[in-house]
């Protein structure tokens, strides 16, 4: 049996040498290339089963290497590995086409992990055509169906961007399953344990708004009640989805960019700042470049959301799996009425 091929690609001899001894206790055949040197390997022999690269501490050089790579061979299977604290570094490998990443030091059950993964046959296949079937539920009700290719990619990046923090932009028309993604995210990453809040910036007067996202002291003139907890507050260690986040005023834009920039803002008619630690999901139906061209949505905002943009087709465009939703919207009926599910025709 021929053991698979892995291409070790790093910008020095020493991260070389150590994923060298690395992958040697690993039953797979493995060759190391410095930067450039992997552009000119990829191209003139066979193509290696997967390659793994580092993208260097904050500088370019991986990143380049990773776009080289991808265009000469765009089916390449990539694991990038980032020493960088920087998040951003390895959003941007994610979007050039990365599959999967590992930070560095390795540890090394994670990369055997790894390798088992791409390298494995039954496992790799298993990762690349998910069950059908599949339907990944969540608490409130909501489920989400990757049951098409396309809708497995946006599975894919859901998981790999759960746990580098970052907020994350995702687009799409009325009922593709935005809130579906978040919540994915949200459960996927390591503030799971923690609450998942959606604000409907499109539903509420600007001041209502910025009580329910910021929260609001309540003075003398206001009787009694009490102090009013924002969503931020709330979701302390956890996840807001903004849906429909371009309808948010210019003033509260403005608010919200502090709150990303800083992590800090004070409640409506407050006084003292408040810190807060919240993933920020964002969401909407608009075409957003048009929006900031009419000075709609502010551009600096933009930038801070779409750390990475998720865009998600219509059902239209994943007609594959209009049969598996009626069949699973008709078993929940049917349990809910204590009555058989009615079988549909191919009509």
């Amino acid at each position: 049996m021929i053991s698979s091929h892995i291409l070790v690609v790093g910008s020095e001899t020493t991260t070389l040498q150590t994923l060298s001894v690395l992958t040697a206790r690993t039953p797979y055949s493995a060759e190391c290339a410095i930067g450039s040197e992997a552009l000119a390997t990829v191209q003139h022999n066979p193509q290696p089963d997967l390659v793994l690269l580092e993208l260097g501490n904050g500088n370019e050089s991986g990143l380049r290497t990773l776009r080289q790579l991808r265009f000469v061979r765009p089916d390449l299977t990539i694991v990038v590995l980032s020493a960088s604290a920087d998040s951003r570094q390895v959003v941007e490998a994610i979007r050039l086409g990365a599959q999967d990443y590992l930070n560095v030091p390795l540890q090394e059950t994670e990369l055997h992990q790894v390798l088992r993964r791409y390298l494995d046959p039954k496992i790799s296949e298993a990762v690349t055509k998910q069950p059908a079937q599949a339907i990944e539920e969540f608490d409130n009700g909501e489920f989400f169906l990757a049951a098409s290719p396309v809708m497995r990619k946006v599975r894919l990046q859901a998981e790999l961007l759960a746990n580098l923090d970052v907020p994350v932009l995702i687009l799409g028309e009325s009922g593709t399953g935005k809130e579906a993604v978040a919540r994915l995210i949200h459960k996927l990453s390591s503030r799971s344990r923690h609450r998942f809040l959606k604000v409907n910036c499109a539903a509420l007067p600007d001041e209502i708004l910025e009580s329910e996202l910021f929260g609001c002291e309540r003075g003398a003139s206001f009787g009694a009640l009490p102090t009013k907890t924002g969503k931020f507050e709330l979701c302390d260690k956890g996840t807001v989805l903004l849906d429909e986040v371009a309808e948010l005023s210019a003033n509260l834009q403005a608010k919200l960019l502090h709150v990303l920039q800083d992590k800090k803002f004070f409640r409506l008619r407050g006084e003292n700042m408040i810190d807060v630690d919240v993933r920020v999901l964002a969401s909407t139906t608009i075409n957003v470049q048009q929006d900031i061209a009419e000075e709609g949505l502010r551009k600096d905002l933009y930038y801070r959301l779409s750390t990475f943009t998720m865009i998600l087709p219509s059902l239209r465009d994943r007609r594959e799996e209009i049969s598996l939703l009626l069949r699973h919207f008709m078993g929940r009926m049917a349990a809910r009425y204590s009555r058989p599910a009615v079988p549909f025709t191919p009509a």
